[in-house]
C-alpha cells in the first residue's frame, strides 16, 4: 500500500530480502546484520545493532513475565500463595487499565504529531547519540518510510488495545456474576 518499489527503484523481492534479513537480524540470535543489497552507513548499522537491543531487552522482558506469571498462578493454584483481589477483582484488571490507560495516551500523541512522537520515541530510547538519523542517500530509509512506522504503531496499538479490552470486560462480567451469586446466597440465608 505504501508502494515502496516506487519509491526506491527496487524490486518487491528485493525490499522483502532485505527486510527478511533485518527482521532476523533483529528477533533472532546470532545473526549477522545484512540488509540485501541496500548500501548502509556506519551510522544506520549501528542504530539497528541499538534496536536489537531493544527488541533483546523486550524479549527478556516477555519472558521473565510469563515466568513470573506462570509461577504465581501454579503457587496459587497449589495454595502456596493466595492472589490479592482488591474490590474483588483478579490483579490482571489492573495490569490490562494500566496498559489500556498507556496504550490511549500513546495513541492520543500519536495521532495529533507522529513526526514528533517518532522523534520523541528515538530520544528516549537512543538517548546517547542521533545515529538514527540515516543519510540521505541511504536507501533502507525509503523501505521504512514514516508511514510504515505509523502503520507499526496503530498495529501495536490494536495488539495491546483489544486484549486490555477483553480482559476488562471479562473481570466486569466475572465481578457481576459473583455479585448476583452473593445476592442469591444472602436471599437463601435470610429464608433459611
Amino acid at each position: 500500500p505504501l508502494d515502496i518499489p516506487s519509491a526506491t527503484g527496487r524490486t518487491y523481492e528485493q525490499i522483502k530480502l532485505s527486510y527478511d534479513q533485518l527482521l532476523n537480524y533483529l528477533t533472532l540470535p546470532r545473526r549477522p546484520f545484512m540488509a540485501g543489497d541496500f548500501e548502509v552507513s556506519a551510522n544506520a548499522t549501528y542504530h539497528f545493532a541499538e534496536c536489537k537491543n531493544l527488541f533483546t531487552l523486550n524479549l527478556v522482558i516477555l519472558l521473565v513475565s510469563f515466568a513470573t506469571m506462570g509461577t504465581l498462578l501454579i503457587l496459587s493454584k497449589v495454595k502456596v500463595i493466595k492472589l490479592c483481589q482488591p474490590f474483588g477483582m483478579d490483579a490482571s484488571i489492573f495490569s490490562a487499565v494500566t496498559v489500556f490507560a498507556v496504550a490511549i495516551l500513546l495513541a492520543i500523541a500519536v495521532s495529533i504529531d507522529f513526526d514528533k512522537a517518532f522523534t520523541i520515541f528515538h530520544k528516549i530510547f537512543f538517548p546517547s547519540n542521533e545515529y538514527w538519523y540515516f543519510e540521505p542517500w541511504e536507501e533502507i530509509i525509503y523501505i521504512f518510510p514514516v508511514e510504515f512506522f505509523l502503520n507499526c504503531a496503530i498495529l501495536i496499538g490494536c495488539a495491546i488495545f483489544l486484549p486490555s479490552t477483553g480482559i476488562i470486560v471479562c473481570q466486569i462480567i466475572k465481578k457481576r456474576k459473583n455479585n448476583a451469586k452473593m445476592k442469591n446466597f444472602d436471599k437463601n440465608v435470610d429464608k433459611g
